[in-house]
């Protein structure tokens, strides 16, 4: 009798556990993801490819990209099928894009800021909604120097299905961008 009682109570106990510290692993790789991003969006905020690619004459922001495959490399506790989408944008003093003061769910009617997408295909993030000419950046120091901000939303698989299936997550994080050399800092001056 006390057995059937006491045993519900274990498994439950159990599969918390169990299930506790892989959903305290992936908010930490989402929250490590969001902020790798950023620190690469930050480090170039220019254009200055690899010698062999040429910048691109659409004036998209390169950074955006690289933060986003930062994201994939670094979320490698995290497989990158179960995040969502990826957002790389101007932050604006509270750390949101644009004017706004919470996070969208993607980039579509918001000023400089890209969202990305997984491609199972590629196996790669792909520029799935919004615009961000890398021209309008402006990094001069030590003042006006523009932030960038990097939005990683992901899902967590629960494995018992105790606590339900999924469980969304998400986590951003802003950094200025590096300064650019003395005349070709400021927004319409750099390539």
């Amino acid at each position: 009798m006390e057995t059937a009682l006491v045993t519900p109570v274990l498994l439950v106990v159990l599969l918390g556990v169990v299930e506790l510290p892989l959903l305290i692993r992936d908010y930490v790789a989402v929250t490590s993801a969001a902020r790798t991003g950023a620190r690469v969006a930050a480090a170039e905020p220019g254009c200055n490819p690899l010698p062999a690619t040429p910048c691109p004459a659409s004036n998209p922001a390169p950074f955006a990209k690289l933060a986003a495959d930062a994201v994939a490399r670094n979320g490698t506790a995290l497989p990158a099928e179960s995040i969502q989408y990826v957002l790389v944008y101007k932050a604006n003093a509270d750390g949101y894009p644009g004017s706004l003061s919470s996070m969208p769910g993607s980039c579509a009617a918001v000023t400089a800021c890209l969202g990305y997408t997984w491609n199972a295909t590629s196996g790669t993030f792909v520029q799935s909604s919004g615009s961000w000419d890398r021209q309008t950046v402006n990094a001069c120091f030590p003042t006006n120097v523009d932030s960038v901000g990097v939005h990683v939303v992901a899902d967590h698989e629960f494995l018992s299905g105790l606590l339900g299936t999924s469980f969304t997550m998400s986590e951003h994080a802003v950094m200025n961008f590096e300064p650019l050399r003395a005349g070709s800092c400021a927004a319409g001056s750099h390539s």
